[in-house]
């Protein structure tokens, strides 16, 4: 019972999977979100009904939570840590000072792209992935970690037939 649940689950998110692709590749860009947890809705739904008629309702109530986390996951590495890290953090600044406010300078001081930059070379710089010299940055390593989100990006803007892609080399 428990590998079945399972394979349900891991089953219903590969339906989940291209349906999703093939879906946003027909809508315009606002409505992305919503078509999301439709397809979400409509995929689980169509695999998971016939598995609680089958087995009952608490195979189906685990297997419905898998999937659910499945797609979760899939749905913050698309749409969460890769495109809203600055959005939630100038979120969270103005959320932090209260009734007082923030003003816009002073967002755009923290947030600026020279600022941003500095940082992020820093970062890049202090973890050996990059180095300095005389003001030129190289590659200190082939292949590094840091890219991985990259490349997944790059590879969902390809599988919904975009052509923006912000990673192109």
């Amino acid at each position: 019972m428990d590998w079945f649940i399972l394979i349900s689950a891991l089953g219903t998110f590969t339906v989940f999977l291209p349906v999703h692709v093939i879906v946003l590749r027909r809508i315009r860009d606002r409505s992305v979100i919503p078509v999301f947890w439709m397809t979400y809705a409509v995929v689980g739904a169509a695999g998971h009904i016939p598995l609680g008629i089958m087995s009952g309702v608490s195979a189906m109530s685990v297997s419905l939570v898998l999937f659910t986390l499945l797609v979760g996951n899939y749905f913050m590495g698309i749409f969460g840590v890769m495109e809203s890290s600055i959005r939630m953090r100038v979120l969270g600044d103005v959320v932090r000072a209260g009734s007082r406010g923030v003003s816009r300078r002073t967002l755009l001081a923290q947030y600026n792209h020279g600022n941003i930059v500095d940082k992020r070379l820093a970062r890049f710089v202090t973890s050996g992935d990059i180095m300095e010299d005389d003001g030129l940055y190289t590659s200190r390593k082939p292949f590094t970690f840091f890219l991985l989100p990259a490349m997944v990006l790059r590879f969902f803007w390809w599988a919904y037939g975009r052509t923006n892609i912000v990673y192109n080399k």
